[in-house]
């Protein structure tokens, strides 16, 4: 399986023998093997006996058992996606025969891990509880959130029923539709076999001048294009003195656009490379590998056009190896004079630019919003809300990791812009945080990245401050 990772990663363009990258194969192949360790188990094993008669509800009348919010993390079959959510269960005892509670979430990890679809897995968790335990009747709903949608995914919800919770049965689905609203529950509860989509409103992006808060900005530049910040010790990031030419930017910045995945962009006719045919195949082929390590069959209905589906994503989401900062900045060429920037006091600043990226740990994706201020200077050239989203877009597409993206992103936005000073702050959430180890589906991660005026705290906070006013 580590093999089959590493022929992945080559056919994006990438370096697997780069650090940050060299132990990315053995992290997957471990990844997906958990992912799958629901084709060693059964509903009968998680079961473990542990079911209990209970005299008082003998004669008890079509009485609903229900356990809700159980959580899942599970993986998609057709794209090899995490999608995760809950899963809620209800059945009615027979013979007074109830199950230990903590049971139902056994059962449920077990089919949610291995490869899916969010109906199947919902039918499959139905038909278990409904074969183990044998109550007159059951039925679950599960409310899931899939990668393959984006950051702004629609809850999808879906159901199943059997024996006497069956809809055609009438007054136990009412009843039991009711119990899941107690609760609270986003959208409606469809059918079995239908699929309800609540989808919430997105954020809008946008840009505004904002008012100066009386910042001198102090504006030098050096030969290496970045811009000085009025410290006190007048160096940049690489020791050199600001202004002294000593610097050529190769520290932060290859030539190719990127600091850690040069070698890539590097590579003779990327484009090509990526586009070729065979190279195409032997990835395929090694997402086959992959499936079968996970305990599957690819060959069966459902996973035949993974392959395909999976390395197309793949390319899709690297895609921004084939564009360097170079290639952004000849956009800008012809346009100077027309872009510049009416003298305006504030800087500029662009709120919940969508970024859409993979983690190059675990190659799992990674999505939230990026937020950038820049500080007037004269001569500072305008970018359009669309010109930062391709800027963005740009460096999000690669196997990436959020600390150095939102580098990536300052300087390129510093050396576009012209500006004073830079400042990128992303947050985002990361798949590999949700559906591997800790499962931490709520947890963000915030990043920030400075140049120039912004390197000051106190310009820094300001930005921040507008960020979280936005918001009110």
């Amino acid at each position: 399986m580590e093999c089959a990772v590493g022929k992945l990663l080559r056919g994006t363009g990438e370096v697997p023998e780069r650090d940050g990258l060299r132990d990315t194969p053995k992290r997957v192949a471990r990844a997906l093997v958990f992912a799958g360790k629901g084709y060693e188990d059964t509903a009968k094993r998680a079961l473990g006996g542990a079911l209990f008669v209970e005299e008082e509800l003998v004669h008890a009348d079509g009485e609903i058992v229900m356990v809700r919010d159980i959580t899942f993390f599970s993986t998609c079959e057709s794209n090899l996606l995490p999608f995760y959510g809950r899963c809620h269960v209800a059945y009615i005892p027979k013979d007074g025969t109830i199950a230990g509670l903590s049971k139902f979430a056994r059962i449920v990890e077990v089919f949610a891990r291995r490869l899916q679809r969010q109906q199947k897995l919902t039918d499959e968790v139905a038909q278990a509880i409904f074969g183990e335990v044998k109550p007159h009747g059951v039925a679950v709903v599960i409310q899931g959130h899939h990668m393959v949608d984006g950051s702004d995914a629609p809850l999808r919800t879906t159901s199943a029923a059997l024996g006497s919770l069956l809809p055609s049965n009438g007054d136990y689905w009412d009843e039991f539709c009711a119990l899941m609203q107690l609760q609270g529950l986003y959208g409606t509860i469809p059918e079995p076999g239908f699929t309800a989509v609540f989808q919430k409103s997105p954020s809008t992006p946008m840009f505004t001048y904002v008012e100066p808060e009386s910042l001198p900005f102090k504006i030098a530049k050096c030969l290496c294009g970045k811009l000085s910040n009025g410290n006190e010790n007048g160096k940049h990031s690489n020791g050199h003195a600001q202004g002294n030419g000593n610097c050529n930017g190769r520290e932060e910045m290859s030539p190719a656009g990127t600091s850690v995945s040069g070698e890539a962009l590097r590579r003779h006719d990327l484009g090509a490379w990526r586009k070729d045919e065979h190279n195409i195949s032997e990835m395929e082929e090694a997402v086959r590998v992959l499936i079968q390590g996970m305990g599957d069959d690819p060959s069966r209905e459902g996973l035949r056009n993974t392959p395909s589906q999976y390395v197309q994503n793949l390319l899709k989401g690297t895609e921004g190896y084939e564009v360097s900062l170079e290639n952004l900045a000849s956009t800008l060429k012809g346009h100077e004079e027309a872009e510049n920037v009416p003298q305006h006091p504030g800087p500029v600043v662009y709120l919940g630019v969508n970024v859409m990226s993979q983690c190059e740990h675990h190659l799992l994706p990674f999505y939230g919003r990026a937020h950038i201020a820049l500080a007037p200077s004269p001569g500072m050239r305008h970018l359009s809300q669309v010109q930062v989203e391709q800027v963005v877009e740009a460096f999000s597409r690669r196997l990436q990791v959020q600390e150095r993206l939102t580098r990536e992103l300052a300087i390129a936005f510093s050396s576009l812009s012209r500006s004073a000073g830079v400042m990128v702050v992303v947050e985002a959430y990361h798949m590999c945080m949700v559906a591997r180890g800790v499962q931490q589906k709520s947890s963000m991660t915030l990043t920030l990245a400075t140049s120039g005026s912004y390197d000051e705290h106190k310009n820094r906070t300001v930005f921040l401050s507008h960020i979280a006013a936005s918001r009110r």
